[in-house]
């Protein structure tokens, strides 16, 4: 909403149909404010409806409700960050992208492995 306020609407406008013309893709004399109007519509059912049950709020809460110590928490939790920040990285830099990818799943089966 700050973004769009600040930079993709209009300079000045008297009304509410000068805002709806800086809806259109153009260059010039209005901004574009689709983009932030996309992430807000994206936003509501996160707010409503919370991040679901494959969510990383939904793990940690499970592994807190099955009692699991502390240890296997942490390396679980560092595995789903490894693979979060590898995958990605992986398109851009292929090797430290898949090793810290291959590193996460190594930990998260390692943690499984260790807790059993």
């Amino acid at each position: 909403i700050v973004a769009s306020a600040a930079v993709h609407w209009p300079v000045s406008w008297m009304m509410f149909i000068d805002l709806l013309k800086g809806y259109a893709i153009r260059d010039k004399v209005f901004g574009n404010f689709k983009l932030p109007a996309l992430f807000v519509v994206m936003l509501l059912p996160l707010i409503f409806h919370g991040a679901g049950r494959f969510s990383l709020d939904a793990l940690l809460k499970a592994i807190r409700s099955r009692g699991e110590t502390q240890p296997n928490a942490d390396a679980l939790a560092w595995s789903i960050v490894l693979l979060a920040l590898g995958v990605p990285l992986s398109m851009l830099m292929p090797a430290l992208g898949l090793a810290l990818a291959g590193t996460g799943v190594l930990l998260a089966i390692a943690s499984r492995w260790v807790r059993s």
